[in-house]
């Protein structure tokens, strides 16, 4: 995916609207968008999640609200895979989380 937050050739009526909606999607999702301009809904614009993770989504996924950072939903996932093994008394033997689907071996 490349980063373009490019405007369109001249300002079309209405884009500081859909620039401004696009920046309340993305601050609801709590991200903070880092375009300052309207460049359409298929362009992919730059945001920071509040953790700080950096990443780049197209315009019209942050208007359906469909956005989630993967390094933190990835963190999530680890934090508590590991929660899940304390509490059934378990401790994994390299002390990494893999993935979901790698096998791990349990002490």
């Amino acid at each position: 995916m490349t980063t373009s937050s490019t405007p369109r050739t001249g300002s079309r009526p209405g884009d500081a609207t859909r620039f401004q909606r696009l920046a309340q999607a993305a601050a609801a999702s709590g991200m903070t968008l880092l375009a300052t301009q309207w460049a359409g809904g298929k362009a992919v614009y730059p945001v920071i999640c509040r953790n700080g993770h950096r990443f780049a989504r197209h315009g019209s996924r942050l208007l359906k609200g469909n956005t989630t950072c993967q390094q933190c939903q990835a963190d999530e996932i680890r934090q508590h895979f590991f929660a899940v093994l304390k509490q059934k008394g378990f401790r994994c033997s390299d002390n990494a989380f893999r993935g979901l689907t790698a096998r791990h071996t349990f002490t």
